[in-house]
């Protein structure tokens, strides 16, 4: 049994166990979760990963202009 199944708290239909989950079920999973969360908890993921993109193409931009 692996590190996953130990630690499992979910019911006997459980993706952790025997088979992989289906996509199917990655995102009614994912839905849920979705769903779960407040406008604000969105905003913020939102918000998070725009700062990530933006970063990232500043440090892209460092990076080509660092050769010149």
């Amino acid at each position: 049994m692996g590190k996953i199944e130990e630690n499992c708290d979910c019911n006997d239909d459980c993706p952790c166990k025997g088979e992989s989950a289906t996509q199917e079920d990655k995102e009614s999973q994912h839905d849920a979760w979705w769903n779960s969360l407040t406008d604000e908890q969105k905003q913020q993921l939102y918000d998070d990963k725009e700062e990530a993109f933006r970063l990232s193409i500043e440090e892209m931009n460092h990076d080509l202009s660092f050769g010149k």
